[in-house]
């Protein structure tokens, strides 16, 4: 029984493993983790007890990988060596987490949690790595001061010098910051001016409030619309209308969605907001060039035209600011692709011929732009 049981505890290592896996694999709450165990094992434990068991088996997982990196150690040898690529990250005052990944494998083998990011606490957690699973055949580093002094100290210690390499992630986000931080800030400057999203926002909860318990019956009348063959006809009547305004709408406060989640400068929300806006305002201009017959449903194309009125009529002056970083944006964006470092997917909204307003909306006739048509299908 005392093989089985933890030390001063009583319950079994495949509880320890359990809540460590449910905890830190699939991200679950303490709250959630006492339920499932009480409800399908009879098994009842505190929120304290689980904490605790989830720093066990954080302490016992770490045991085992070192136990095991002489195994570890001869599949990297067999890979014909392995690049060690180390990076910090942190937040002010609570240290940083130093991480250390084999490079081409992708196996995390070692991560400590450093007072500051310096060198004299980097150095020792790389030869520690290079200890147990071997000297490396090549170094990844980030572009900061600290990480640059330990990767070249640890290199001048070495017999045999290694190449050490700079990180294209962290190069592109130096230049993506010096060549895109100062208009993506002026953009965000000028939304907040005309107080542009809190109007959007105001917008559609007044619609929402206008629908009531006809939302049901107004999505309904939404899907029959965008399911039709032939998308020129104007929008629909009635509550079909509301609902198709207010999705419009929130279509825009959706901008965020045209990130990959990377953050900027590799996201450019403020540009993906502009970019929509003016898709928008060119199929508000074509829904109201002939307008519905329903009155509540062209007031609200009105209403919502005439707070996209700043972006598209370069009042304050949207336009010189939009293209200039859209330009840059460009410019980052090949940089990415020489570095191959491009997204896959990328799903910036682009923005609307400057030549031709109506024409990321297909014709002169009214066709929802393909952005907006996509976020109303789903």
């Amino acid at each position: 029984m005392a093989q089985l049981l933890l030390p001063r505890s009583r319950v079994g290592y495949d509880v320890l493993v359990y809540v460590g896996c449910q905890r830190f694999l699939q991200y679950r709450q303490r709250l959630e983790i006492r339920a499932d165990l009480e409800r399908q094992y009879g098994i009842v434990l505190s929120t304290g007890e689980i904490s605790a068991l989830g720093q066990r088996f954080l302490l016992y997982l770490e045991r085992l990988h070192w136990k095991g990196a002489p195994t570890l150690r001869a599949a990297l040898e067999a890979d014909g060596g392995w690049p060690l690529h180390i990076d910090a990250t942190g937040e002010d005052g609570r240290g940083t987490m130093v991480t250390v990944l084999a490079g081409w494998r992708g196996w995390v083998l070692s991560a400590w949690k450093a007072p500051t990011e310096r060198a004299e606490f980097i150095l020792p957690g790389i030869q520690r790595v290079a200890a147990a699973f071997g000297a490396p055949c090549a170094l990844m580093r980030d572009l900061g001061r600290a990480m640059t002094e330990a990767a070249q100290q640890y290199v001048q210690s070495l017999e045999t010098p290694i190449p050490v390499l700079a990180c294209h992630q962290h190069f592109l986000s130096d230049i993506g910051e010096d060549l895109l931080e100062k208009g993506h800030n002026q953009l965000r400057d000028l939304f907040r001016k005309i107080k542009l999203l809190p109007h959007l926002r105001a917008f559609v909860r007044q619609q929402g409030r206008h629908l009531g318990e006809a939302i049901g019956p107004g999505r309904d009348a939404l899907d029959r619309w965008l399911q039709a063959t032939d998308h020129a006809h104007p929008i629909p009547q009635g509550v079909g209308g509301i609902t198709t305004v207010r999705s419009l709408a929130q279509w825009v406060l959706d901008y965020r969605a045209d990130g990959s989640g990377q953050g900027f400068p590799f996201d450019l929300p403020w540009l993906n907001l502009y970019g929509r806006c003016l898709h928008l305002s060119a199929a508000l201009q074509t829904f109201l060039h002939t307008p519905p017959a329903d009155g509540k449903v062209r007031r609200s194309l009105e209403t919502l035209r005439r707070i996209l009125h700043p972006v598209e009529c370069d009042r304050p002056p949207f336009t010189s600011v939009g293209d200039s970083l859209a330009k840059r944006a460009d410019l980052f964006t090949r940089l990415r692709a020489v570095l191959r470092l491009e997204d896959n997917e990328p799903r910036m909204c682009n923005l609307p011929s400057n030549a031709s307003p109506l024409r990321c909306v297909g014709s002169a006739h009214g066709e929802v732009p393909p952005e907006i048509y996509v976020r109303l299908s789903t």
